[in-house]
């Protein structure tokens, strides 16, 4: 018998003896993998003895409901997404219009157009750039507004899958991204860093990339010195000096969100992907005219003036450009997102009187009501431009 064996004696008086333990008279000792239950002559609580059953508890997430106002939702959002656990709840997102009256659409594309809203003041506010962007250090962001701006992004990723950087942060540089993700850099930070600078500056560099002789050494001298470049260029070393200053611009300087984003981010996004997926994704999100005339679906049957307005909005996106309107804000009124999150835009038609007649975008269902009684494709034009160009959308369709 174990020597470390303990038993529990009732009422006898007896001498227990054991190989090399002795236990006399109520000795009464404790044993975690040994226990005897109450004698019968004992008058204990049974109940004691009965097996435990716990209630199953609850772990439905409580939805989280956050209040966006229209005229602050860059830091509504920043101090929402503070708190670690909103990426494992539900979550609720109402507006507050500029005039103070909350906003009837609800669903998910009123949190895509929320996102939107946020990226647009983020890239404006939070980083350098142009074509493609990185975060820069702010002396009043933290490392908690850092995160929570991280799990903003995490959370555009939950919502809508497809749209991996949702609500165009598809502009954050891919080497930047691919740091975070995977911890290294796959892609050509030469080619990068040709969109990041201006397009002076671009001009300026490819110009010494392909006939270093040609190129205006002070120019380029200039353009290197504003990138704080302390080497003697020459035809040799240009390429290595270029992708040295590509990585310092776009890896090293936002290393501390990168290091803020790191752990949030991959946990929920890394093991989902591969850098060739990643890849294909940043030119598949990509709106382009091409693209998302392919994104309309319109009914079988049509009448004759239904097929009017079918090729007015056609011809409409085609010059969206001419109209200085970016594509992706057509995308944006019609799915709540600037990149192409969804495999269709469905068009249908409907009646309305000349003083309610306007566009009309269901951006959960991702469908757009149309008009037929448009009698020129000025007159379409000049409605979508004045719904286009403003700079509020309500959404008031539930």
């Amino acid at each position: 018998m174990n020597q470390n064996l303990h038993l529990m004696c009732g009422t006898s008086n007896k001498t227990l003896q054991t190989k090399n333990v002795v236990l006399q008279n109520y000795v009464v000792v404790s044993d975690s993998e040994i226990t005897f239950g109450p004698q019968p002559d004992a008058e204990t609580d049974l109940d004691d003895t009965l097996i435990y059953d716990p209630q199953t508890p609850d772990y439905t997430a409580q939805t989280k409901r956050i209040t966006i106002h229209h005229s602050n939702s860059f830091s509504d959002m920043i101090e929402a997404f503070s708190e670690p656990d909103i990426l494992t709840r539900p979550l609720e997102v109402k507006r507050i219009l500029p005039d103070n009256k909350e906003e009837v659409g609800v669903g998910l594309g009123v949190f895509r157009d929320v996102l939107s809203a946020f990226w647009m003041d983020f890239y404006d506010c939070c980083t350098l750039g142009t074509t493609i962007k990185v975060p820069f250090i702010r002396h009043d962001f933290k490392a908690v507004t850092w995160k929570a701006i991280g799990r903003i992004f995490v959370r555009g990723f939950q919502d809508t899958y497809r749209a991996y950087f949702h609500c165009r942060e598809i502009q954050l540089a891919p080497a930047f991204a691919e740091e975070m993700l995977f911890g290294a850099v796959y892609s050509d930070l030469t080619e990068s860093f040709l969109q990041f600078v201006s397009c002076q500056d671009r001009e300026i560099l490819k110009q010494a990339l392909e006939d270093f002789s040609s190129a205006d050494l002070g120019d380029l001298v200039e353009t290197l010195g504003n990138y704080e470049c302390r080497r003697t260029i020459s035809e040799e070393n240009l390429p290595t000096i270029l992708t040295e200053i590509a990585h310092k611009e776009l890896v090293q300087k936002p290393m501390f969100v990168i290091d803020c984003w790191r752990d949030i981010v991959r946990s929920r996004i890394s093991f989902k992907m591969d850098y060739e997926q990643l890849a294909t994704l940043y030119d598949d999100l990509k709106a382009t005219t091409k693209k998302v005339l392919r994104l309309l679906r319109f009914p079988e049957d049509m009448t004759g003036k239904q097929k009017e307005v079918e090729q007015h909005l056609r011809r409409y996106i085609r010059e969206l450009e001419e109209e200085k309107l970016p594509t992706s804000k057509f995308l944006r009124f019609c799915t709540g997102s600037n990149l192409i999150a969804s495999d269709s835009i469905n068009v249908e038609f409907t009646a309305m009187s000349d003083f309610t007649r306007r566009p009309v975008a269901h951006t959960c269902g991702m469908f757009l009501e149309l008009p037929d009684s448009y009698e020129s494709f000025p007159e379409f034009r000049t409605e979508f431009n004045e719904i286009l160009k403003s700079n509020v959308w309500v959404m008031d369709v539930i």
